[in-house]
């Protein structure tokens, strides 16, 4: 069924053909393997027929350029407040195995949940998201809305990740001078992960994770030479690269 789909997409807009089948306008998942998002869909599609569904998305390393065999699929389905509270605990986060090895892990959230969101790691995965059922256009409106970054926010972030780069120089050159080795390559590490989190911010984009910072900081158009310097201090710790 998969190749008959692909056969037939073939035979569509690109630009089109996604949204008009998958919903979401915005983020139809263009650039993806059809595969994919027909399987992520057959992952989720039981969970259409509940009560209160409002739509599901998929995120994570899967619909990025540099996924691998080891990426799985990560989904979130999105219910009204009500069914999502009727619904147990233990049923809200769901784990797919296939050939032993997992597929997918799937989460079931309210529609307030999702509206609450607020930790960085999170404003990147939703602003990557790709939808998978989605109708209206209403969740990725929503998503819009909760992952958008503010010039107010912009900058009061700009301003926490400088303390923490500046905070950590500080605290490594006193490490370094207490010949604390072990020390200095984990405050190494921090002063990394907040020059980071600053090139996202700046670019007015949300912080990658750690998993894959480097790959992110690439496709946001990062200096080679910057990251390269990243990749060297967090390999020797050495003050001289930090303050370049």
């Amino acid at each position: 069924r998969a190749q008959q789909l692909r056969v037939a997409l073939e035979n569509l807009d690109a630009k089109t053909r996604l949204s008009e089948m998958f919903g979401g306008k915005r983020r139809a998942g263009a650039d993806l393997d059809p595969a994919i998002l027909v399987r992520a869909r057959a992952l989720v599609e039981p969970w259409t027929k509940r009560p209160g569904f409002v739509g599901a998305y998929l995120f994570g390393s899967l619909v990025r350029p540099y996924s691998d065999s080891d990426s799985d699929f990560d989904a979130r389905i999105v219910l009204e407040d009500g069914p999502l509270a009727a619904l147990p605990v233990p049923e809200r986060r769901l784990f797919v195995q296939k050939d032993g090895k997992k597929e997918a892990d799937i989460w079931i959230m309210s529609r307030s949940q999702l509206a609450a969101m607020t930790l960085e790691v999170d404003m990147r995965a939703l602003s990557k998201s790709v939808m998978l059922f989605d109708e209206k256009d209403e969740l990725a409106q929503l998503i819009d809305r909760v992952s958008g970054m503010s010039d107010e926010v912009r900058e009061e972030r700009l301003r926490l990740h400088y303390f923490e780069m500046t905070f950590g120089v500080q605290k490594l050159n006193n490490a370094i001078r207490r010949d604390k080795k072990a020390t200095a390559r984990l405050l190494a590490a921090g002063i990394v992960s907040a020059a980071a989190k600053l090139l996202f911010v700046d670019r007015r984009v949300w912080p990658a994770s750690t998993s894959w910072m480097f790959e992110e900081l690439a496709l946001e158009g990062v200096e080679p030479e910057i990251i390269a310097l990243m990749h060297n201090i967090l390999e020797t710790g050495e003050v001289r690269a930090i303050r370049e």
